[in-house]
């Protein structure tokens, strides 16, 4: 069984990852990051920040997964694999997937679909 990562450090993670400076993409990304875990994605894994400024966050749901990273400053951009193979996203697909699962959290319950428990 693995233990579960330590999330300490995942609200400074999401924020690094939106620093401007970073570039808008990036900015997206930090803006997927947080949808998916509101859409209750589990933290597969992260790590950081280690030496050279190194964070990574992977994150599952089903055999969706999204992997987000940072190395001396630069983010890596989205990884995304829907069980064909890890991929980057372009910057509109990133968009895309962030609408997407943010309507998913602000669907009301009674529609048809299972209720969703969002975290505050």
């Amino acid at each position: 069984m693995n233990a579960r990562p330590d999330l300490t450090n995942l609200p400074r993670f999401l924020h690094r990852l939106g620093v401007d400076r970073l570039g808008p993409r990036d900015a997206e990304a930090a803006g997927l990051a947080q949808a998916a875990l509101e859409a209750g994605w589990t933290v597969e894994d992260f790590i950081g920040p280690v030496q050279m400024d190194v964070w990574s966050l992977s994150l599952r749901r089903g055999e969706r997964r999204l992997r987000f990273g940072i190395e001396r400053g630069y983010a890596d951009g989205v990884r995304y694999d829907d069980g064909g193979g890890w991929r980057t996203l372009s910057a509109d697909e990133v968009a895309a997937l962030t609408a997407s699962l943010s309507a998913d959290n602000e669907r009301p319950a009674g529609d048809g679909q299972r209720p969703r428990r969002r975290r505050s």
